[in-house]
């Protein structure tokens, strides 16, 4: 009995020889308990893990996820496929139940990534079809043009050999027929005028012919305001994709915003408070075209612009391949 008493007192005594009051042991890090006295003491509590981290996505492919309204999918994804492999036996209805809820949650992922994949190519087969047609328009108008100048450069080559021929021969028997240097004299300045005034042509023509209205509103459309048609309207995710400010846009733009911002530092497009601006976009997105407006360049301008346009949308379906290997490597 005597023994018994002795170690109980140790036992009490133990804390405080070591200096300090004993403590009672800590719940798991991830209980309620931990963290109310984890914030008594002044600690930060441990935060929940982000979507980002969960999912090993960039934050311009987490922002396009949360568009298409997939991270919580993506998250339960993750969890069922954590739960199927920490099934010991892969033969059991646990693990079988688990390997089709994981086949059905896959298939509801790819399902909403196909769709708005083949929206992406809608846009993209609309503005290759009106490159197509700028691309006609711009070798037809060129070819006009080349042909338009290469004849006036011959017409100024013919004449001035022909009109200076005729001053020179005129000048010979001016020995002794003055009167024929008058004439001659004449004629060499037309010789000098004639390619003068074809070459000033020549120049006038280097940016092509003036035509009127040749297709119907484009694609660049809508980007600045005007309604469209369905057919080449944009569908919800890529129109909600151009208007959102991707992650570490600088000056807070969204991907619309961007183009604007490179087609007016290009000089593709006057600043908005420019004279003539609306009359200038009116005639690039062909919604307003006065007559005999179109020319080389404004079919070399849409061009370039519909490029971009092409670059910035698909962009997103590179976001698209990120979940997409995210899915297979969960």
């Amino acid at each position: 009995m005597g023994l018994r008493r002795r170690i109980l007192a140790a036992m009490a005594l133990a804390p405080l020889a070591c200096g300090r009051p004993a403590v009672a042991e800590r719940p798991p890090a991830d209980t309620a308990a931990f963290r109310q006295v984890a914030l008594a003491e002044g600690a930060s509590p441990p935060e929940p893990a982000s979507a980002t981290s969960q999912l090993n996505l960039s934050p311009e492919a987490l922002q396009i996820a949360e568009q298409l309204k997939l991270v919580p999918g993506l998250i339960d994804f993750k969890r069922l496929k954590e739960r199927a492999r920490a099934v010991v036996d892969a033969e059991s209805k646990e693990a079988l139940a688990l390997r089709l809820e994981v086949l059905e949650q896959e298939q509801r992922l790819v399902s909403v990534i196909t769709q708005t994949s083949l929206e992406i190519d809608t846009v993209m087969a609309r503005i290759d079809q009106e490159q197509a047609i700028n691309n006609v328009l711009l070798r037809r108008y060129s070819e006009s043009r080349d042909r338009t100048v290469a004849l006036t450069n011959a017409a100024s080559f013919v004449t001035n050999g022909a009109l200076w021929a005729v001053a020179e021969a005129l000048d010979i028997p001016t020995w002794n027929r003055p009167k024929y240097s008058i004439s001659s004299g004449a004629v060499g300045i037309l010789a000098g005028l004639v390619p003068t005034a074809a070459s000033l042509y020549a120049l006038k023509e280097v940016g092509g012919h003036h035509y009127s209205k040749l297709s119907q509103a484009n694609i660049l459309a809508k980007l600045f305001g005007y309604e469209v048609g369905p057919d080449i309207d944009y569908p919800d995710s890529v129109w909600t994709f151009l208007n959102t400010v991707p992650p570490g846009s600088p000056g807070g733009l969204s991907r619309r915003q961007r183009l604007m911002s490179w087609w007016t530092r290009d000089k593709l497009i006057p600043g908005p408070t420019s004279p003539g601006a609306r009359r200038k976009i009116g005639i690039l997105t062909a919604e307003t075209v006065p007559r005999r407006s179109v020319t080389i360049a404004v079919v070399s301008e849409r061009l370039a612009m519909l490029e971009q346009l092409t670059a910035v949308v698909f962009r997103a379906k590179e976001l698209l391949l990120e979940i997409i290997r995210c899915i297979r490597a969960a």
